[in-house]
């Protein structure tokens, strides 16, 4: 009898429609609408199992294809679906927490030129730019990096945005599992082999350290085409080469076995453009 209530007890929870793709490391998000139901699938004609409140924090557990409101997750013990849009399918009923922090993009033109850069964001809420970003950047480049933004006059050695509500998800087969100690012979090591410069790479150290070195361990994967496709680059003329890098990491309390992952050299010719960026995808609740 015993053996039969739980087998019962399993039963129930797992009257819920399965995701198509589940995430080990799904993103944190906030809940807005105060009594957001939880459904069993999907779609409204699933039954209700549970009334969230606002301002409760959960994790993207799964999605279903070809369904891109709703999203899986899990609240007080029960798996089910959640309508990310209201029915008016404009208005967000949450907001995910993870950002895009500190994308920078170099331009090193072969000689002074002219350059329009326009950022386009599928998945994600442009937040703040640097220098204003109108309509896309207009700066004339010089051969060793310097930027003068035309709007007003300035000098930058690079463009700067970040975004919030970042939606992408991020591709976490392969990577890193790095001691939070070690995350600075790692970063060294891996950003030169991908082709930054000793400038470049120490710009990307300096932000990024001391977010992960205090850290017992660092899940971290650089990102490619999830990223690419999600923040997309206009630029004219049209670079000869752009080497882009997007870290994105998981805080970890233990250490965590994955497939390594394998990187690609960059080579470095003609107009080039250079970009470096990073999320940090906290799972914990």
């Amino acid at each position: 009898m015993f053996d039969f209530c739980l087998m019962k007890q399993k039963l129930l929870q797992k009257n819920y429609v399965e995701p198509d793709e589940r995430f080990e490391y799904g993103i944190m998000f906030r809940v807005l609408e105060d009594g957001l139901k939880l459904y069993l699938g999907p779609d409204e004609s699933y039954e209700a199992v549970a009334s969230i409140p606002a301002d409760i924090r959960l994790i993207e557990l799964g999605t279903k294809k070809g369904n891109d409101t709703w999203l899986f997750t899990e609240y007080d013990g029960q798996y089910g679906w959640i309508n990310s849009v209201k029915d008016d399918n404009t208005t967000s009923t949450i907001v995910f927490e993870a950002a895009a922090k500190k994308p920078v993009i170099y331009l090193y033109p072969e000689q002074e030129t002219d350059v329009h850069v326009e950022l386009e964001l599928t998945e994600a809420d442009l937040n703040t730019t640097y220098p204003k970003y109108n309509n896309g950047w207009d700066v004339v480049a010089y051969p060793d990096g310097t930027l003068l933004n035309k709007a007003d006059g300035s000098h930058h050695k690079y463009l700067f945005w970040d975004a919030v509500n970042c939606r992408t998800k991020f591709d976490f087969s392969t990577g890193f599992c790095i001691a939070g100690s070690d995350t600075e012979s790692f970063l060294k090591e891996k950003l030169t082999y991908m082709g930054l410069t000793e400038e470049e790479m120490n710009d990307f150290i300096v932000y990024w350290l001391p977010l992960m070195e205090h850290n017992a361990y660092n899940l971290i994967s650089f990102q490619g085409d999830a990223y690419t496709n999600s923040a997309k680059l206009n630029i004219t003329p049209s670079p000869d080469s752009e080497c882009r890098i997007f870290m994105a990491y998981v805080p970890l309390d233990d250490a965590v076995d994955i497939e390594p992952q394998q990187l690609e050299t960059f080579e470095r010719k003609g107009f080039l453009v250079v970009e470096w960026g990073g999320a940090e995808i906290n799972s914990k609740k």
